[in-house]
């Protein structure tokens, strides 16, 4: 697969990041706070809905991010479109019209955003692909007077192409915000980074890629335990098929289990944490590396590595390229393709490994092939399609009771 092929089949994540904090500055300590569903997946009679259809005149075009909530409104990013072409940052109301908010200009600002946002206070923070005064990739701030590039990325032994979100560490007064690169580091098979609000300097923590490491990292982090934990997308072992690793803040990491294919291959978002399990997808693999729909699988704080369920054939989903968000015990994500139309699906899964399609995209001027997971705010599911809707530039939907 391709540079170009990852990039629309990528998503940095789109679980909204609630409550990080710390005990000292010394030593922080990390706490996952995921989103809830009011809605179990027993839940009769459930209503799906386009809010928005991306594509039409300046507006931004392909969101392959989620959403995060910010004072009643739905803020995201799409990774073309705009005045430029090099994608926005757009806000939405909940029954719809879009405003955009930043459309992303020639380097030194920030180009392609292929991640989502994250909240802190009022100000939003976010990474562009490419772009930046190297052209490979910035780190952004969006407050009240406009957008600020805080970083780019690409000097040296930086990391480079930021794909994945980020992740705020609350150590102290201060915070931190911690990602990954998918190239660029010491080796040149990606980094994970922190950079603080206040205006630190970015800093390197781990290049992947020495040893049996893994590499190109493409989603965001995800922290419990007092650690944070992340996938690489390759690299890890004979396979190559990718890594689930676990890193300290200060940079101490440590693989804890290597994909073969047959237990799935290409993990590619951002893990989740249920009852002190961790969960993810791969967006291939699965079934004895036959079919390759790809995987649910969870792995122990000791590296044991469970396919939890493998994606069959339509009208099953296939290729899940978003990460999951849990509620009530059950699992909820979206794939890529599969479905009744092909078009990709939204589904739940218990940690048994019951699976349930819950809508199928792609049917009349539905959106198409979503590679982020939905967002739970305002007691709805709310996510993004990459494609398809009235202009075929992607969608926003709204998924409720």
């Amino acid at each position: 697969m391709t540079q170009q092929d990852r990039r629309f089949r990528r998503v940095a994540a789109l679980i909204s990041i609630a409550a990080l904090t710390a005990c000292s500055a010394a030593s922080p300590s990390l706490q996952y706070a995921p989103a809830s569903i009011a809605d179990s997946v027993a839940s009769p009679a459930l209503n799906y809905r386009l809010i928005h259809e991306f594509g039409k005149g300046g507006d931004g075009d392909a969101p392959v991010a989620g959403l995060v909530a910010l004072n009643g409104k739905l803020y995201g990013t799409t990774e073309y479109g705009g005045r430029g072409g090099n994608g926005v940052v757009f806000r939405v109301g909940l029954i719809g019209g879009e405003t955009i908010v930043h459309s992303f200009g020639k380097a030194p600002d920030g180009e392609n955003p292929a991640a989502g946002l994250i909240a802190i206070g009022n100000a939003l923070y976010g990474t562009t692909e490419a772009g930046g005064k190297y052209n490979l990739g910035a780190l952004f701030v969006i407050r009240k007077g406009g957008e600020r590039v805080l970083h780019s990325f690409g000097s040296g032994d930086d990391g480079a192409k930021p794909l994945g979100g980020l992740i705020a560490v609350h150590s102290g007064a201060h915070v931190e915000l911690y990602g990954t690169t998918s190239a660029g580091g010491k080796y040149a098979q990606g980094a994970v980074f922190r950079i603080a609000t206040s205006g630190r300097p970015e800093e390197v923590i781990h290049s992947f890629g020495s040893g049996s490491d893994g590499s190109a990292p493409d989603a965001g982090l995800v922290a419990g335990r007092g650690v944070l934990y992340g996938t690489t997308s390759a690299g890890g072992g004979p396979s190559n098929d990718g890594t689930v690793f676990s890193i300290t803040t200060g940079g101490r990491e440590n693989v804890l289990t290597a994909f073969n294919c047959s237990d799935g291959k290409d993990p590619v978002a951002r893990l989740t944490i249920l009852s002190g399990t961790i969960y993810g997808t791969t967006e291939m693999g699965g079934n004895s590396c036959t079919t390759e729909y790809g995987t649910v699988f969870s792995v122990s704080s000791g590296g044991t590595l469970r396919t939890v369920y493998s994606f069959g054939a339509a009208p099953d989903g296939e290729s899940p390229a978003a990460g999951l968000i849990p509620s009530r015990g059950i699992l909820y994500g979206t794939t890529e393709s599969g479905g009744a139309s092909g078009d990709g699906t939204l589904f739940s899964l218990s940690p048994a490994g019951k699976e349930n399609v819950l809508h199928s995209f792609g049917s009349q001027t539905d959106g198409a092939y979503p590679v982020a997971a939905p967002l739970h705010a305002y007691g709805a599911l709310y996510g993004t399609t990459r494609g398809g809707g009235k202009f075929g530039g992607g969608t926003i939907y709204a998924y409720t009771r």
